[in-house]
């Protein structure tokens, strides 16, 4: 069975592999992640630095915990995975290497006191996919979040029979609202006191007090109980807004043409782009004045925001670096770059060409390759026809495709093969594309690739040990493993335009057997069939997605727009591991 979904995640990996020499270990490290394909200029892909951890063992709240609030938060920060009512239904959960715990279940935090909740929330589980929310939530914020998925295992009914246990028996004592003798409403009480503990203490009794164990009441009311002394301790009143962390600030900076002796086009249209976890928070507008300047004045950010400004010109969007302000400097200054264009492909050069080739099905190879293009022109390549970088594919090749494209907009199938639709920008690895395709395969394989652009660096990964292979200039680099699955890797530098990849391949083939049988070289149980589901390697977690963003971002056929897909493309390259461990993921929206 061809496994679309495996290929693409593998090239993803070498997108991840593409900014440095593969000559050595090609083995990712943890997070192998999916890049753009369309950036129009490059972007640092250094891993992002993990949170620092947090002591939370001496921490309570400041006040009693908001349960109004901790749901507003849950149902924004937490539903997408753990679902709305916390039956692990999230629409994310299929992405997950397992299910995220139950909270509709009452058994799974019976155990847990809010302030292991708490811990939980603050510093992840990046083992799970969760991140942590140290930074993203304040303190209050993330106690309000720990106090709200008690809730999601009690029932109404079972609170107000609990209610009327501990007015029968409790209330006497403790007094009416929970303040008296030991105070349930302190904040203290609330972050140390399992569902477990309270629990005990109703049934065993407590060493201060005697006749305190309640034997006569049923299992179902001591649970109903402690769930009602736990309510307690929340604050109930609904604030009209949950605490947000928020600011204002300037983003200003200067429109530039690239292109030597080029003019500024006059009333260009500049969009800021600022996103928030992923999603689009702020989308605002201006025009350019006679001397390239913009400024955008009272823009909202938190310190999770970052921004991008995008510009479209001659057909081709431009993007700046991505930016965000830094503690309280409120003012960025920001430079966009745009170009002019040519139909000359010559300052064209691709800087590495990666080719997996995979056995999944008898008499069959499947080939996918990424191309990395740097321009080192001063113009934009962009042909007036709107096809671009081209590629040769054997004859004998079948269902040529770009999981990353649509047919007929992004890319095209030519007679020779392939042709992209995007165009290639000054700059390095200004553009990256990905196809892939099937060729027969009964024991030998010849395969010569021509060249139309030079290529500095070709790799060659073939996943099955037993076969041979050798080409000229290929050089044997050994095994490598790539999210779990072994290769033979092979490398050539100094390819010339109009020069072909090419190589002999034979043997018996000792991956294509049945699914799933030993020795198989297949994701099996991991990787989806569905072509815009990546597989799951090394701990990295890989989504091709769409269809989610910021009111207004969609278009007509509920894909984000172009350009809101181009500029969280952009950022999706910035955040890297951060990005991809929320399960809203680095998007590359198709």
């Amino acid at each position: 069975m061809k496994r679309p979904g495996l290929l693409l995640g593998l090239l993803a990996t070498g997108a991840l592999l593409s900014a440095c020499s593969l000559a050595g270990d090609v083995t990712p490290p943890p997070g192998a992640r999916s890049f753009s394909v369309d950036d129009p200029t490059p972007v640092a892909t250094a891993r992002a630095p993990e949170p620092a951890p947090v002591d939370v063992s001496l921490l309570e709240p400041a006040r009693r915990p908001s349960l109004a609030a901790g749901q507003a938060l849950y149902a924004d920060r937490c539903a997408d995975c753990h679902g709305a009512t916390g039956l692990s239904d999230g629409v994310f959960v299929a992405d997950l290497p397992a299910p995220p715990p139950l909270f509709a279940e009452a058994d799974t935090l019976r155990e847990q006191t809010p302030r292991e909740v708490f811990a939980t929330v603050t510093q992840g589980r990046m083992d799970k996919f969760m991140p942590p929310f140290s930074q993203a939530l304040t303190d209050a914020q993330r106690w309000d979040v720990a106090a709200f998925v008690y809730t999601l295992s009690t029932p109404a009914d079972d609170l107000a029979a609990g209610g009327e246990v501990y007015a029968a028996s409790c209330a006497e004592c403790h007094g009416v609202d929970g303040s008296e003798l030991r105070d349930w409403t302190s904040p203290t009480y609330f972050a140390e006191a399992s569902p477990a503990r309270l629990y005990a203490a109703i049934t065993d009794g407590v060493p201060e007090a005697e006749d305190h164990a309640f034997a006569a009441l049923s299992d179902a009311e001591r649970w109903a109980t402690v769930a009602y002394v736990r309510s307690l301790t929340y604050d109930t009143t609904a604030p009209l807004e949950p605490e947000i962390i928020g600011a204002q600030g300037a983003v200003s900076g200067v429109v530039t043409n690239g292109t030597p002796g080029a003019a500024i086009p006059e009333a260009l249209v500049v969009t800021l782009y600022g996103f928030t976890d992923m999603s689009v928070a702020t989308t605002l507008t201006t025009t350019i004045d006679a001397d390239g300047r913009f400024a955008f004045a009272e823009v909202p950010y938190t310190p999770e925001t970052q921004f991008i400004l995008a510009a479209d010109y001659q057909g081709t969007s431009y993007h700046s670096d991505v930016v965000a302000f830094a503690g309280d400097v409120a003012q960025l200054d920001v430079s966009l770059p745009i170009y002019e264009t040519t139909e000359d492909p010559s300052a064209l050069r691709i800087e590495q060409l990666h080719t997996f080739v995979m056995f999944e099905t008898p008499g069959v190879v499947s080939v996918a390759q990424m191309a990395v293009f740097s321009n080192d022109g001063d113009r934009t390549y962009a042909p007036s026809g709107g096809q671009s970088v081209r590629f040769a594919v054997p004859a004998e090749a079948a269902g040529l495709f770009s999981p990353e494209g649509i047919e007929g907009e992004t890319y095209y199938l030519t007679p020779e093969g392939y042709a992209d639709g995007r165009p290639v920008p000054p700059g390095e690895a200004t553009l990256q594309v990905f196809y892939q395709y099937t060729l027969p395969y009964t024991d030998q394989l010849s395969f010569a690739q021509p060249l139309g652009y030079p290529v500095g660096e070709a790799n060659l990964l073939v996943g099955d040990a037993e076969v041979s292979l050798n080409g000229a200039g290929l050089e044997d680099q050994g095994v490598q493993t790539i999210q779990g699955l072994t290769f033979q890797q092979f490398s050539r530098t100094g390819l010339a335009a109009g020069e072909s990849l090419a190589f002999e391949m034979s043997g018996a083939v000792a991956a294509a057997a049945e699914e799933g049988a030993a020795g198989t070289n297949t994701l099996t149980g991991v990787v989806s069939d569905d072509p815009l589901t990546l597989g799951l390697g090394l701990g990295a977690l890989v989504v091709v997605a769409g269809g989610i963003g910021g009111v207004g971002a969609e278009d007509h056929a509920g894909r984000l727009a172009p350009g809101h897909r181009r500029a969280r493309r952009r950022l999706c390259r910035r955040q890297g591991d951060r990005c991809r461990v929320q399960a809203r993921t680095c998007l590359v929206a198709v």
